[in-house]
């Protein structure tokens, strides 16, 4: 009996303390939420002030405050800044702890700090430390999904890590499967769909955070531009409200070749005090304007590079000012911004490492302008450019090929795909003997056109050429979807 009573005494100990620690996402806290979601982040951050001395033991509050540090170092952050925040990481995790586990957020919250700072992590360069995170917050998700089967939250992330999982390229494959890690795309967009079909008949706080989640996958992972878009431009996602719906959707514009719409949001985001300034704004503007052939994109780049303390675009903005100098300016212009793009900045994000890999070898100058009206989804502006183009006056033999390949790009999202097969079959006979990326992406892109025209027979021997050629880039991922092609003709 006694011990019986040592044992029930202990256990109400335990209970008590652990009583002490919980989560409530009070209206308060779901206002510096929602303030956290239009970039009005010290407003939030006064809200959490404020609910940390009348509530210390709302383990929410902690929860709430690392969106903070995820959006401010996700959308304007540095290396330095990173480093400063990260601490952040273990002191709330340490407090999460502490929480009540009988709550669906004890489980919940510790994974999604933990996916806050992977993803951060992949930006600032450590992404074996980030897989490792997010193999940790999967672990928590499934074992939480078993304990509280209708928490609707947990959903949204687990599907997106299993979509995120999905994408890791073939021979890294074993990796998941020895992490004991779920690659299951349609299992994960099942359940995101769960998410955003619950939103649409109850009131869900995370609403907007499962759409900006799922649109970005949608775009890396299926590739699948209009769904994509269709996601993220929705009546939830309002960019004159919210300066990360305007971000957001920005980014996905400039991803999609919306480059008209891009440049609209950039200039009609929201302004006032409130919210985080910030700088890659201008970069994408001043991108953008490039795509549109603007003699005012130098302006906008020039002032991201002066205002801004992040290595992060650097390297980009100085070789869109070398393309400025081609076009609009002078050869010694052009030459200090290429060595600039080789000195300056950071090859840390993908932009910068295109810069770092482009800025040896830059296109002449009519084959540049129809590259930047492609890139900003202006075809039949950029068909019109290539058509001014006597190819032979190219002495290389990459240019050449990249006027065959831009050509056949240009006239196939135009939808003029009897020239479009034309200029890559071009392509290919022209760059055969060669490891350009254009060769092997023309082979592939002829099988997708013939496969949709249902003439097996040529898809086939197409895709069979792509998986014969080399590349000098995305080699897998083109070999990969040739396969795919042909057990799709079996």
């Amino acid at each position: 009996m006694k011990k019986w009573l040592l044992v029930l005494s202990s256990v109400l100990f335990f209970s008590s303390a652990y009583a002490e620690k919980n989560y409530t996402f009070n209206n308060n806290l779901k206002k510096a939420y929602e303030k956290i979601m239009q970039l009005k982040l010290e407003e939030a951050n006064q809200i959490i002030k404020s609910e940390r001395r009348s509530n210390p033991s709302n383990l929410m509050n902690e929860f709430i405050a690392d969106y903070i540090d995820y959006y401010s170092l996700l959308v304007n952050g540095s290396s330095s800044q990173f480093k400063k925040l990260e601490r952040n990481k273990d002191i709330r995790l340490k407090k999460m702890q502490g929480g009540d586990f009988m709550s669906p957020y004890y489980l919940y919250t510790k994974a999604e700090i933990k996916i806050h700072w992977a993803i951060l992590r992949t930006q600032y360069g450590d992404k074996l430390t980030a897989f490792r995170e997010l193999r940790s917050a999967y672990k928590l998700l499934e074992s939480n999904q078993k304990k509280f089967p209708k928490f609707i939250a947990n959903k949204k992330s687990l599907g997106m890590l299993r979509t995120i999982f999905s994408a890791i390229p073939p021979e890294y494959q074993w990796s998941t499967r020895a992490m004991g890690v779920s690659r299951d795309f349609n299992r994960g967009h099942k359940e995101i769909q769960e998410v955003l079909n619950y939103s649409k008949k109850y009131k869900f706080i995370f609403e907007k955070e499962a759409r900006i989640i799922y649109s970005f996958l949608l775009l890396s992972v299926k590739n699948d531009e209009v769904k994509a878009w269709k996601m993220i431009n929705h009546a939830s996602i309002d960019p004159k409200t919210s300066l990360l719906a305007c971000f957001i959707q920005m980014r996905v514009a400039m991803k999609i070749r919306k480059n008209t719409i891009a440049i609209r949001l950039i200039e009609n985001r929201p302004k006032s005090n409130g919210y985080l300034d910030i700088p890659q704004m201008n970069y994408w503007l001043g991108v953008a304007k490039m795509r549109t052939l603007d003699k005012k994109a130098n302006t906008y780049l020039k002032q991201y590079i002066n205002s801004n303390s992040s290595p992060d675009y650097i390297k980009s903005s100085y070789l869109y000012l070398a393309y400025y100098e081609q076009l609009f300016g002078t050869v010694v212009n052009k030459k200090k911004y290429i060595n600039l793009c080789k000195t300056k900045g950071s090859s840390k994000n993908y932009e910068d490492k295109k810069a770092a890999v482009f800025s040896n070898d830059l296109y002449p100058k009519t084959l540049l302008k129809a590259q930047l009206l492609f890139n900003g989804g202006y075809y039949s502006r950029s068909s019109k450019m290539l058509k001014t183009i006597n190819v032979t006056v190219y002495k290389k033999k990459k240019n050449q090929i990249r006027y065959y390949f831009l050509s056949a790009r240009a006239a196939d999202k135009g939808g003029n795909t009897e020239q479009a097969s034309s200029f890559y079959k071009k392509a290919i006979t022209a760059g055969k003997d060669t490891k350009y990326y254009y060769v092997c992406q023309s082979a592939l892109n002829l099988g997708e056109l013939y496969e949709i025209k249902k003439n097996k027979l040529e898809a086939k021997k197409y895709y069979n050429i792509c998986l014969k050629l080399k590349s000098d880039r995305h080699q897998s991922g083109y070999h990969k979807k040739a396969k795919a092609g042909l057990k799709r003709l079996k």
